[in-house]
């Protein structure tokens, strides 16, 4: 088994600590849909 890479371990743990689904959820309302103007990036 490989070693875990501190880049990996550390991705995880933000992962962990900080709930991504619940603020691109509270985002999704406000961000731009590509109407006109520049493609939108995705979330």
């Amino acid at each position: 088994m490989k070693k875990q890479l501190r880049v990996v371990a550390f991705l995880k743990e933000m992962e962990d600590a900080i709930p991504w689904h619940e603020i691109l959820n509270a985002l999704k309302p406000y961000y731009k849909t590509g109407e006109g103007g520049r493609p939108p990036t995705p979330t």
